[in-house]
């Protein structure tokens, strides 16, 4: 059975580097795993996996013209990942939808970790229709905390489970202050100088750092999740 769980967060927030080392500490613990970037107006999980040039992206898959394994790429560390093509014009024409993508993977997986949009728009919102589980990506600020109560109820109206919150960026323990989003805080992640070093590498934190404090703590919130 296929598991897909959504990464979910304001734009800034650090979700694609969560939805990356989360996908990334899931793989090293002995699990298929497959990462998707399903943020297709504004992708980034291929410049943090180091994939520069993309013949096939899930660009193509929407369109129509390749199938989902073609779009499959391997990272170093032998993680699969599905990119999106950053190059690729806002308004091209979808005739398929990422609902029914997440379809043609299943089997292929063990786990298939989805990036988001940022934004609540309808692309992101059948994205959480077809995910069995929504992980809200938030901050320490009240902007993000309110962006992170909407997706809450967003994806659970959505039939979506919301398991729970993380914090990321974090300098201290905020666990008091998020008791309002009614949901348990599964990770805080720290914030690390070493991120910034691993984009620039092309390699997730928990590859290029892999006993940071961030990495870390990426590696128990994936046991946690399993």
């Amino acid at each position: 059975m296929t598991k897909c769980i959504a990464i979910s967060g304001k734009g800034g927030s650090g979700k694609t580097t969560v939805a990356v080392n989360l996908a990334s500490a899931l793989h090293n613990s002995g699990k298929n795993v497959i990462l998707l970037d399903a943020n297709t107006a504004a992708p980034h999980v291929a410049m943090h996996m180091g994939f520069p040039e993309l013949n096939v992206s899930l660009h193509e898959v929407l369109e129509g013209k390749n199938s989902i394994t073609e779009a499959i790429y391997l990272h170093p560390s032998g993680l699969k990942v599905i990119p999106s093509n950053i190059s690729k014009n806002p308004a091209y024409k979808k005739n398929r939808k990422i609902g029914s993508v997440l379809l043609d993977l299943i089997g292929k997986a063990a786990v298939v970790v989805m990036d988001l949009p940022p934004t609540l728009s309808e692309e992101t919102l059948s994205a959480i229709k077809a995910a069995d589980e929504t992980i809200v990506v938030t901050n320490p600020e009240v902007v993000s905390l309110a962006d992170a109560l909407k997706t809450i109820k967003l994806a659970e109206d959505s039939g979506s489970v919301v398991p729970g919150v993380i914090l990321n960026k974090s300098k201290r323990n905020y666990k008091i202050e998020f008791e309002q989003l009614s949901k348990r805080l599964i990770s805080t992640i720290p914030e690390d100088k070493n991120i910034p070093k691993s984009l620039s590498m092309g390699h997730p934190v928990v590859y290029s750092h892999p006993f940071s404090p961030a990495a870390l703590e990426f590696r128990r919130l994936a046991d946690t999740l399993s």
